[in-house]
């Protein structure tokens, strides 16, 4: 995927940390993935690859 970089630098940025663990809102990872033009599964891949967990999901998944 091009644009990797700045999708994951994006996400680090909107990410919160706590207790020494990055967390995301499922809300804002919705906004990464719509601000990239990629699917959300692929913003899901990249915060695994960087330990970011999804918190606060709208459809209780996470």
């Amino acid at each position: 995927m091009k644009n990797q970089d700045q999708v994951k630098a994006e996400l680090l940025k909107l990410s919160v940390e706590k207790k020494g663990k990055k967390f995301i809102s499922c809300s804002n990872a919705s906004k990464v993935a719509e601000q990239f033009n990629i699917e959300k599964t692929d913003v899901g891949r990249i915060c695994n690859q960087e330990n970011i967990k999804m918190e606060k999901c709208q459809f209780g998944f996470f």
